[in-house]
Formats: C-alpha cells, structure tokens, sequence
C-alpha cells in the first residue's frame, strides 16, 4: 500500500476496535512496528469486507495477465492472514521483554518482528540476524500507508 491507496474509513475503524481489543495500546511499540502491525490488521479487515471486492488485486503493479495479477494477489491475502496470525503472539513477546533491563533482547525481537511481517522473511524465527539482513537486501518491504496506525488513532478513540 501507498500514500496514493485511498483508506475505507469502515475498515479503518474495525481494524481499530480489533487490534485494541487484541493488543490495546501500542504507543510502547517504535513507530515503524506499530505502523506495520496497523497495516497487517488493516489489510486482513480489508479481505473480510462483505462487499466481495478484491482489494490488493488494484494495489499490485501490473504484471502479466488478470490470472497472473490474480495469483499474486491471492499469495499477498495469504501472507497477509498468516501475519495476521501471528503479530498478536509477536507483540506479547516484544512486551514481555523488558527494554530497560534487557535492551539487547527487546530490540533483537522488535527486529525479528519487522523481519516477519514488513520484509516477509520466510523462516525468520530459524535465521541469524545477519542472514536476515542479507535476505532484506534482495527484497523490498511489503507496501504500507505511512501513519496509518495514527490515523487508526483519530477513527478509534479507545486506542489514543
């Protein structure tokens, strides 16, 4: 996703209300995970609307042939829900790690988190940090709407 992706204010806000009731605030999160976690929920909101639209088939670059387009935007739905899954479980860890007292450790999980779910690093929990920085060289970060968790903010009170 980009800035020019224009936002569903309907899935801006029920992505809020889910990730506060999953994972409350995450203003104790750095900036750059709290808007990759923001963007991981929107996105999964977005494949659930009722509409039936298919959302990240117009946030692709054409490539090839509608079943071509269709096929990578059915792979990026299924990454996305597996993220989806997992971010919760991720986040928990990162809160149970104690910056102040363990600072090297927090920040080696925020790292792996941004691994797993912005830059997609398949097996991420199984490579060394060096091999993960190797890897994020040959890729590109899965595409996200800059602020997007302050603007989840402003349509969800509770999470402000």
């Amino acid at each position: 996703m980009s800035d020019a992706v224009e936002i569903d204010d309907d899935v801006l806000r029920d992505a809020a209300h889910s990730l506060h009731l999953h994972l409350g605030n995450l203003m104790d999160l750095p900036e750059e995970l709290r808007n990759t976690v923001a963007s991981v929920y929107y996105e999964v909101h977005w494949l659930r609307r009722k509409d039936g639209g298919t959302p990240l088939v117009s946030h692709l670059p054409p490539q090839g042939d509608p079943k071509t387009q269709l096929d990578a935007a059915m792979k990026q739905a299924l990454l996305r829900v597996d993220q989806y899954r997992i971010a919760d479980t991720l986040v928990q860890g990162i809160r149970e790690a104690n910056k102040d007292t363990q600072p090297r450790l927090y920040g080696a999980l925020v790292q792996l988190a941004l691994d797993e779910l912005k830059w997609n690093i398949k097996d991420s929990f199984n490579k060394s940090e060096l091999r993960r920085s190797l890897e994020k060289m040959r890729k590109k970060p899965v595409p996200e709407v800059p602020g997007l968790y302050r603007r989840m903010s402003c349509s969800e009170t509770v999470i402000s």
